[in-house]
C-alpha cells in the first residue's frame, strides 16, 4: 500500500541476552528453580515459565519453587526470595518495588528441600527473582538469578 511501517529498531548484546536464557547447565546448579503462571495465587496451573522464554501479561503472576538438598543437616532451612524490578513503570515508585521475604523450606520424603513464593506482575519490563538458601540463619547455597519478562 506504499504507506511507511512504524517499527523500532534495537540492538541487543548477544552475551547479555543469553545470560537470561534457560539452558541444560541450569539444571547442574545447586537451587533448581522452576516457575507457573498463574492468574491469581493459590491456584492451579500447568503453564510453565521458563526463564526469560517469553513475556508474561500484566494481569498474571508467577509462582517461583526452589527445589535443593541442604549443606548442613538442620531442619531449620529458609529460601529468601529477592525481587528485583527493572523499567520505567518500577522506576517510578519509591524502591523501585524491590523486595525480599523469608519462606520456610519444607523436607520431601527425597532429603531435597522445597520452597515456594508468588509474585504479580506489576510492571512492565526485565525484572529478576534472586534465590538463595539460609540453613540456621546462614547463607549455605548464595544467589541465583531468574529472569521474568512481563510485556
Amino acid at each position: 500500500d506504499g504507506k511507511p511501517m512504524n517499527y523500532r529498531q534495537y540492538v541487543l548484546s548477544q552475551d547479555k541476552y543469553s545470560a537470561l536464557l534457560p539452558y541444560p547447565e541450569d539444571e547442574g546448579l545447586a537451587i533448581k528453580i522452576s516457575s507457573t503462571l498463574k492468574r491469581q495465587a493459590g491456584t492451579q496451573s500447568d503453564d510453565r515459565y521458563f526463564k526469560c522464554s517469553r513475556s508474561v501479561p500484566l494481569n498474571h503472576g508467577i509462582e517461583f519453587k526452589a527445589l535443593f538438598y541442604p549443606v548442613t543437616e538442620t531442619n531449620n532451612v529458609e529460601v529468601k526470595f529477592r525481587v528485583e524490578n527493572n523499567g520505567q513503570q518500577a522506576r517510578a515508585i519509591e524502591g523501585g518495588g524491590d523486595h525480599e521475604n523469608f519462606v520456610k523450606a519444607v523436607r520431601r520424603e527425597s532429603g531435597e528441600f522445597f520452597a515456594k513464593s508468588w509474585e504479580g506482575s506489576s510492571y512492565l519490563g526485565l525484572h529478576y527473582m534472586f534465590v538463595s538458601v539460609y540453613e540456621d540463619g546462614k547463607l549455605t547455597l548464595p544467589e541465583q538469578k531468574y529472569s521474568v519478562f512481563i510485556g
